[in-house]
């Protein structure tokens, strides 16, 4: 090769590295060339992780990928993204994507959830009152029977046996301990009793008690009673009732602290103590009078009052939320509340203090429950269990995942993947995901 043309070969190679280092640069920083405006922009990045991971991608009607990931380069603008796989229901949602910012498509939890399209029904039992289900206990009631089972293999079961008929199972802090009892009993039918886990034994305390009591817990596992004013803590060694205080309307524990309202002079007032009769907090005073009323508090010993339908936060006032409250689900591991208003369904967000809108609608709506796990509100919508996504930065979606003959309580497992639901008295388990 002659020299002359070893030169011009090395000048076009400089020539071409000149032009392209800041091509190269440019893409590398993200920026990219709008053909439709004949200028540089600099692109941002759509953030999609999904559960199950293998999905489809499609980004404007065209499929832009087959598995979820950071789809980089893409040019400023909206754009409408749907997440499909077989078996599913499939995931829409109008998107933004910024100049040099990363777009999550689901910013709570950072992963997209899909939905089985026809989720498979397992019948556990029939003619169930009530179930309770934590990691992978379940343990339900029908008549004088209790049955202790697990959550991922509900035929693996122990049964005992009730000396009266329950309908309500309320367990203890360590889900060790169960109060099993009517909540319409009267004197003559008064039914309470506590089920060990451990020993597997059933003690009956219904001749404490003249009418349905309300119970509680403590931190400690120790169980509360409330009747006609009087709380006591029940000693079941004796069996026995302690007496600890009096005039008592409503009360809670969050861990060891009591919670509690109390007439107050001509008053009610709110108050804390981890001491009863020993040292008390005033929370609140001048709370308004009611016949029924609930307590609630969560980790960050934040209390909410429902008081005659009417839900209340405690500050250094009383500050109403909502009326016409027609349900509600606290719960105390996400510090997540749910409820029903006027034909409304709103949640309270731990992470911004606040409560937000999930839905309205002017079919029969009933238990709620929200799982920010999932990013998702689950509700009884005209007996069809329904999906309803909290993210509403565009069109909410909404899946029904069961129609029910006539349902009620439901739960999510641990895992999150599936539903358990009672059905006309039928607890079925939904494979959901």
């Amino acid at each position: 090769m002659r020299k002359r043309t070893r030169y011009l070969l090395i000048a076009a190679g400089f020539t071409v590295f000149l032009i392209l280092t800041p091509l190269i640069l440019m893409y590398v920083r993200g920026i990219s060339y709008d053909f439709s405006t004949h200028k540089f922009v600099q692109t941002g990045i759509l953030a999609v992780r999904t559960d199950p991971k293998n999905v489809k991608i499609i980004f404007n009607g065209q499929t832009k990928r087959s598995s979820s990931g950071d789809i980089k380069f893409l040019k400023p603008g909206e754009y409408e993204v749907k997440v499909e796989k077989d078996g599913y229901s499939a995931w829409t949602k109008r998107l933004a994507v910024y100049s040099g910012q990363v777009t999550w498509a689901n910013p709570v939890g950072n992963k997209i959830y899909l939905f089985a399209k026809q989720p498979a029904v397992t019948d556990i039992s029939s003619g169930v009152k009530d179930f309770y289900l934590q990691d992978n206990a379940l343990l339900y009631l029908s008549g004088q029977n209790l049955t202790v089972s697990k959550a991922d293999n509900p035929g693996e079961n122990q049964n005992y046996g009730l000396p009266k008929p329950a309908d309500k199972i309320l367990a203890a802090p360590n889900n060790k301990t169960f109060a099993l009892y009517s909540e319409t009993a009267t004197s003559a039918t008064s039914s309470v009793m506590v089920f060990s886990l451990d020993a597997g034994k059933v003690t009956d305390i219904s001749n404490l008690f003249s009418a349905a009591p309300v119970l509680n817990f403590s931190g400690q596992n120790d169980l509360y009673a409330l009747e006609n004013g009087a709380l006591y803590r029940v000693d079941l060694n004796k069996p026995a009732l302690i007496p600890i205080l009096t005039g008592i309307k409503s009360f809670t524990f969050l861990g060891d602290t009591l919670y509690f309202i109390k007439q107050d002079g001509p008053n009610l007032s709110l108050f804390a103590t981890q001491n009863p009769g020993q040292g008390t907090d005033t929370l609140l005073q001048n709370l308004p009078n009611f016949s029924q009323g609930t307590i609630k508090v969560n980790f960050e010993k934040q209390v909410f009052l429902l008081l005659d339908n009417n839900l209340y936060e405690v500050g250094s006032d009383l500050k109403k939320i909502a009326g016409n409250v027609t349900d509600w689900h606290f719960n105390p591991a996400e510090s997540t509340m749910s409820f029903l208003h006027s034909g409304e369904m709103d949640y309270y967000n731990p992470f911004q203090k606040d409560i937000d809108f999930i839905t309205r609608s002017g079919s029969g709506l009933s238990n709620p429950l929200v799982s920010l796990e999932l990013n998702y509100a689950f509700v009884l919508k005209d007996n069809q269990l329904t999906a309803i996504e909290l993210d509403s930065r565009d069109r909410q979606n909404e899946y029904a995942l069961y129609s029910a003959a006539n349902g009620g309580k439901f739960a999510l497992d641990t895992a999150a993947q599936n539903i358990f639901l009672l059905d006309n008295g039928n607890l079925k388990k939904i494979k959901i995901r």
